[in-house]
């Protein structure tokens, strides 16, 4: 709740600041505004302000970036609005949406190359494998362990 009340304040505070604004400054202020837009998800404000501010500072980098990036966000909104519309109520025939499958977590220590392959290889079920990276290697890969094991070694 505090950072969306900082979020409000601060949207409130730089439109108040751009009544007294002109040129580079108020180019500034509007990218400033549109971030906080961004932030909230309200991308048409945001894209609102970004060509406001590029129409007066054309050059500026940062909001050349915030305007592609608002604009992607605008694009898969778009495309959620048009997906939803198109799956209706979700009872539309041939659309149905499975469970999600409940994974099973097996250490690796307890597990052998041939259970492993019958019991989930073989059969396309997925399985997260815990306890195996932490004792892949014999000692832990610092600076000095492989200044030791490579030594002045160069990689092709």
């Amino acid at each position: 709740e505090s950072a969306q009340t900082f979020l409000e304040s601060e949207t409130l505070r730089l439109r108040q600041k751009l009544n007294s604004s002109d040129g580079l400054k108020k180019a500034g202020l509007l990218s400033a505004l549109a971030t906080f837009y961004d932030v909230r998800g309200q991308y048409s404000h945001a894209e609102t302000c970004l060509r406001q501010s590029l129409s007066v500072n054309p050059a500026s980098k940062h909001t050349q970036w915030l305007s592609a990036k608002v604009r992607k966000q605008l694009d898969a909104v778009d495309m959620q609005i048009v997906a939803s519309k198109s799956l209706g109520d979700g009872k539309k025939e041939g659309v149905s949406f499975p469970n999600p499958t409940p994974v099973e977590r097996v250490s690796g220590k307890s597990l052998s190359a041939a259970e492993f392959f019958e019991r989930y290889s073989s059969t396309s079920t997925p399985v997260v494998l815990t306890d195996v990276v932490k004792d892949m290697t014999p000692s832990p890969w610092t600076i000095e362990y492989l200044r030791t094991a490579i030594g002045d070694k160069h990689a092709p």
